[in-house]
């Protein structure tokens, strides 16, 4: 295969495994967690969940 017809690729992406993550225990959020959380819900689901780094956002 050829990018605009010039510069040859090759496609190896359909060879890397595909990982099923997922929590071994169930997860408590802290009360800030939480806020964000409900917030986010009370916006319809949109919007950006700011908190510092270090706060847990990735569960949230």
């Amino acid at each position: 295969m050829t990018v605009l017809g010039q510069t040859p690729v090759r496609d190896e992406a359909a060879g890397v495994l595909k990982l099923e993550l997922g929590y071994s225990q169930e997860v408590q959020l802290y009360a800030h967690q939480q806020g964000a959380l409900e917030a986010w819900n009370k916006a319809g689901c949109r919007g950006v969940v700011v908190l510092p780094n270090g706060a847990g956002k990735t569960l949230v």
